[in-house]
């Protein structure tokens, strides 16, 4: 089984159409039988208020930003990290929400700490892989 882990997604505004042709990073997302990435933004819009503490800079982008995830081929999406809360609990839970109605494996953030802790899986290819996600928070 290939498994793709990439870095961070922060998608603010959408790739030009030329991007999806003969792109090879496409191709070998394509090429992978499970994508998966660090969701590195909020998925609520103008939905909810930034909150007081952020993790840098307050990151979100519109839910409709999800289809263009879905169209890179991701199954699943840490959302434990610094951008989690930018955009406090309503903003996590719309994520979430968001996450859930698009068919996204996700962990890292929840209602509760159980909730945040559960493992995701995915099974493929005969092959079962279990996800989990943590973060640390390092302020003064």
């Amino acid at each position: 089984m290939k498994i793709c882990f990439t870095g961070d997604l922060i998608m603010l505004s959408p790739p030009t159409d030329d991007y999806w042709t003969h792109n090879r990073v496409i191709e070998f997302l394509k090429s992978c039988d499970v994508r998966c990435g660090n969701l590195e933004m909020g998925l609520s819009g103008d939905t909810t208020f930034a909150s007081t503490f952020c993790g840098g800079q307050w990151v979100t982008t519109s839910p409709d930003s999800v289809n263009l995830i879905k169209k890179f081929g991701y199954d699943y999406l840490n959302t434990a990290n610094n951008h989690t809360m930018d955009f406090s609990y309503l903003g996590m839970q719309y994520t979430n929400k968001v996450l859930d109605e698009h068919g996204f494996l996700h962990t890292g953030s929840g209602n509760s700490l159980k909730e945040a802790s559960e493992p995701a899986y995915l099974t493929r290819n005969g092959l079962k892989v279990a996800f989990i996600s943590c973060t640390a928070s390092c302020d003064e």
